[in-house]
């Protein structure tokens, strides 16, 4: 049984692996215009810098997805958050556009293996039972956007300070202040049973049920309203401040704030009307980006924690029923699973992002994006009671005759 001091130490460890992983994800929303006009990118070869630690992080996921299944937890995050660190160093090196590829492969690869073992850490300590998917998916909420706010903040107070390039110095330093954290760490009576098999790769290892693909598909959306509002709403932001990236910062910063504050104080929501409130919610808030030429600040602002609202509500409830579906012994290379997914459209929602901003203008890109990311307001159940959590062990376990 897990002693309640280890469970606490645990939690926290994951938390702090969550919202570093969220930091060096999020900080090239703030920092990439900025080299933008220093490097001379275009749209396309910022967004392609966006893009890229998605694309690695997938890429990762489908190598390396469930690890931590076999290698252990703290292992696992140790590794990753050793790569997030030397990725955050090479960054600052005075190597111009090839240091900024390289910091976002390394990056990305060590957010690959990273998410999912603080993911399924938390699956450890909350349990799997409908309360504690729920309550592991509501503190993923929080942690992710602790990491995103932090990101905004200190990137656009570097930026403002004409020090872009060291920016993601903290990141480093945080990064190598929890490997010696997780290096100390026990990691006997975690993860998968003794002699469980890794899943390399993680894809094809999981055999689930429907409300797992529901919750897949569900984080998958709330992630192309992220990066449709965050890959575009930078631009808007940094338009309407005059190039104040703090001031920029700290509109877009109320998205990251809305999907942890409301998933927080909707806890006891079902995974169903989370669904429902949070499509229409994030096709509000984005369409909402059309109206900031007219309104301003105030008008972004509002989209964003609206849309920051929708994000937060389906990504809680995409990882409540992913939480409560995936097997045990599997619960990393599961999360990596839903994880791909997720990342994946967030990876091709950013590119055609840049592209439609590249061809027909930001005001033509953002009317042919809203227009499709009002689709997530028909997000649903496909079914009564597949968006139902659960509950591990209410039932006894249908025994299957071996084959002869």
């Amino acid at each position: 049984m897990r002693d309640p001091a280890t469970g606490r130490r645990d939690l926290t460890v994951a938390m702090a692996c969550i919202v570093t992983g969220l930091w060096a994800s999020s900080a090239p929303a703030v920092l990439y215009p900025s080299f933008q006009a220093e490097l001379g990118l275009g749209f396309v070869g910022t967004t392609a810098l966006f893009a890229l630690h998605p694309v690695v992080l997938v890429a990762g996921l489908l190598l390396t997805g469930g690890i931590s299944d076999r290698f252990g937890r703290s292992r696992t995050l140790a590794a990753g958050l050793a790569l997030v660190a030397l990725g955050a160093a090479v960054s600052t090196l005075p190597a111009g556009t090839p240091a900024l590829f390289a910091s976002g492969a390394l990056e990305g690869f060590g957010v690959s293996l990273v998410l999912p073992a603080a993911n399924a850490q938390l699956g450890d300590v909350l349990g799997v039972r409908a309360q504690g998917a729920r309550l592991a998916g509501t503190v993923n909420a929080c942690a992710a956007a602790a990491g995103t706010v932090a990101a905004f903040l200190v990137g656009a107070a570097f930026v403002d300070a004409s020090a872009a390039g060291l920016a993601q110095w903290p990141i480093a330093l945080g990064a190598a202040t929890l490997v010696l954290v997780c290096l100390r760490a026990d990691d006997r009576e975690r993860g998968s049973a003794p002699g469980t098999p890794a899943a390399l790769p993680a894809l094809p290892a999981v055999q689930l049920r429907t409300p797992f693909w529901v919750g897949a598909g569900v984080g998958a959306i709330g992630y192309a309203v992220a990066a449709v509002f965050l890959s575009l709403g930078a631009h808007l932001g940094s338009d309407l401040t005059g190039g104040g990236a703090l001031t920029a910062a700290a509109c877009l910063a109320t998205f990251p704030l809305a999907s942890a504050l409301v998933p927080w104080f909707t806890v006891t929501l079902s995974e169903r009307a989370s669904i429902v409130l949070g499509g229409r919610a994030g096709a509000a808030g984005t369409s909402a980006l059309l109206l900031v030429d007219r309104g301003g600040q105030v008008v972004l602002t509002l989209a964003a924690l609206t849309a920051g609202a929708g994000f937060g509500l389906l990504t809680r409830a995409g990882a409540a029923l992913v939480h409560a579906t995936v097997p045990t012994g599997r619960r990393a290379d599961g999360l990596a699973t839903s994880s791909i997914t997720s990342y994946s459209t967030q990876a091709a929602t950013a590119l055609v992002a840049g592209r439609a901003a590249q061809d027909l203008g930001l005001p033509g890109a953002l009317a042919v994006l809203t227009r499709l990311s009002r689709c997530s307001r028909s997000v649903r159940c496909p079914r009564p009671g597949c968006c139902v959590s659960p509950e591990r062990g209410s039932r006894p376990r249908r025994r299957h005759r071996a084959a002869p």
